[in-house]
């Protein structure tokens, strides 16, 4: 806990079971002024449509603010672009649709921050807004009334909401002068939880008190669809966890987004019919399947041509054909992973610019390299870009993909020069442990540090010295790995066959440092530990 940066006083809070952690939502910039928005335009009977994002946290943003809303009688209804044809955020267009159909309020959840061209709009036609967000606002952010921790000069004192957070903050504000039921803000928690987690949200702070309370929530089956979901993803319900959200549950709702309609999920999280919601997470389940099929063939593709372009420097530039649009964020994802490498992926879409062909981009970045930054130093090649550090969107004419590919190669090269370990990917150890220590009982002692995540990474503990015994490899395609070490079993997942191939050699007996997580391994009703490997060092 020391080394996550926590006080001797702050142990207590962290490790509670029922944390109480939690902020005034009034702390929040225009909460005052969104609140009474709200209430004036309910009361007169207005239409209130709520604009969300095709991700889980978008997803879980309109499903809580509709839930929340419907309680008090409100005429809600959502709207969530599509990500191929419109792509992310306020649109014009769509806009102008929703005033048409008779909408007069309209709230955005996880996005709307820097669309202030769009909002301009909205409010000359006649649609008021609300904007809920929690991405960094640019130079220019959006006109009218924004709820956002991360505006410069809020004051509320936890900056690591996601999207749905903002807008659970906004509904408990809500609650003040409206009669929302005590159970419906208790309930809210399992999507508030549920979008913090899949957004990669810290797992500190108040966000702990919302996924401990939203977990537990989870277990006990209280929102419907959730419950069908991690019914039909085979996850252990009653053991469920921040990785089984992470791997399990989010990529089938966001699989929706990347390749079908979101609001397949936003209709999931809101009905109160058992047939109906069984028969929409099923339905997750095979988009899901078909989007594994689709990032298989894009994998394979772009791996290919990613391993020609790391020989010709350390930024990987790949045109992708013939690719769902959806997955390529996905695959550049694991390419940059694989290759240690921060990994851009641009296909070309069916626009044109005055007659130009139009790419559209999506990177990945790894180590320290700022690829917001690097986009940004190149910005006169692109149409328009976002994102942040470690990823990145942003469209191109044809003409100036080849510019692009080697200004960003020579910019690496530069970055590198004067300082050799920025794609340094080094894992962070907590603690040397002798094989003697590693046991069931500190497996389940560890557990009270989660949820684990990003801000509270799961502790990486390093065996040293240790002769691996029994090895054999598992899964489908043998991409897994089993053996012991110093009599503890190790299970190695996407193990790497060619950088350790001499351990797969019956003959192979050195000794090796391990790095990994101390797991429990559950099998026919018994429980072991286990060390749950992420690399190998020959001692």
């Amino acid at each position: 806990m020391i080394k996550r940066g926590l006080r001797e006083e702050e142990f207590k809070e962290f490790l509670s079971l029922s944390p109480q952690l939690a902020y005034d939502p009034f702390l929040l910039t225009d909460m005052r002024e969104a609140v009474d928005l709200i209430t004036k335009t309910i009361d007169e009977g207005g239409k209130i449509v709520i604009y969300g994002d095709y991700d889980v946290d978008g997803v879980t943003s309109v499903a809580l603010m509709v839930r929340a809303l419907r309680t008090l009688d409100a005429n809600v209804d959502y709207y969530i672009p599509s990500r191929i044809s419109e792509g992310y955020g306020l649109n014009k267009e769509a806009i102008k649709n929703l005033k048409d159909e008779g909408y007069a309020l309209l709230v955005s959840v996880d996005c709307g921050v820097v669309s202030l061209e769009e909002t301009k709009y909205a409010h000359s036609i006649g649609l008021n807004t609300i904007i809920t967000d929690h991405h960094n606002p640019g130079d220019e952010i959006a006109e009218g009334i924004i709820i956002n921790p991360k505006l410069i000069g809020d004051e509320y004192p936890f900056k690591g909401l996601a999207g749905v957070g903002v807008a659970y903050k906004f509904i408990c504000a809500l609650k003040t002068v409206k009669t929302i039921p005590r159970k419906t803000i208790v309930d809210l928690l399992e999507l508030v939880a549920l979008g913090t987690i899949a957004d990669l949200m810290p797992l500190i702070d108040e966000n702990r008190t919302i996924v401990k309370y939203g977990l537990n929530l989870m277990r006990k089956s209280s929102n419907l669809g959730i419950s069908k979901l991690i019914e039909v993803s085979g996850v252990k319900k009653d053991k469920l966890n921040a990785m089984d959200i992470s791997f399990k549950i989010a990529p089938r709702i966001n699989a929706a987004g990347r390749i079908n309609d979101a609001s397949i999920g936003v209709k999931l999280l809101l009905t109160e019919d058992e047939d109906i919601a069984l028969k929409l997470a099923n339905r997750l389940n095979e988009i899901n399947n078909e989007r594994r099929e689709f990032q298989d063939f894009a994998h394979n593709q772009c791996m290919e041509k990613a391993k020609y372009e790391i020989k010709n420097g350390d930024f990987l530039f790949i045109e992708a054909e013939n690719c769902h649009e959806g997955i390529l964020g996905i695959v550049a994802g694991h390419i940059k992973d694989k290759l240690k490498r921060p990994a851009v992926i641009v296909q070309k879409i069916d626009e044109e610019n005055e007659g130009k062909k139009i790419y559209k981009g999506t990177g990945r970045s790894t180590g320290n390299v700022n690829l917001y930054e690097m986009l940004n130093e190149n910005s006169d090649l692109v149409l328009k870009f976002g994102g942040h550090s470690m990823a990145c969107g942003f469209t191109i004419e044809e003409e100036n993909i080849k510019e692009l590919k080697n200004r960003l190669n020579m910019d690496l090269k530069a970055m590198l020069e004067k300082d050799e370990t920025l794609l340094s990917n080094e894992i962070p150890v907590d603690l040397d442990i002798d094989s003697k220590d590693v046991s069931l009982e500190l497996a389940h002692d560890l557990k009270y540090l989660e949820p684990c995540g990003k801000g509270n990474p799961e502790p990486i503990f390093r065996l040293n010295n240790a002769e691996l015994k029994s090895f054999r490899m598992v899964g489908n395609s043998g991409e897994h790995a089993i053996f012991d070490a110093d009599n503890i079993r190790c299970v190695y997942f996407n193990f790497d066959r060619d950088i350790y191939e001499n351990i797969l050699s019956k003959n192979a007996k050195s000794a090796y440092d391990i790095i990994g997580h101390i797991d429990i391994n559950e099998w026919n009703d018994s429980e072991n530990v286990q060390l749950r490997v992420l690399k190998l060092i020959e001692s």
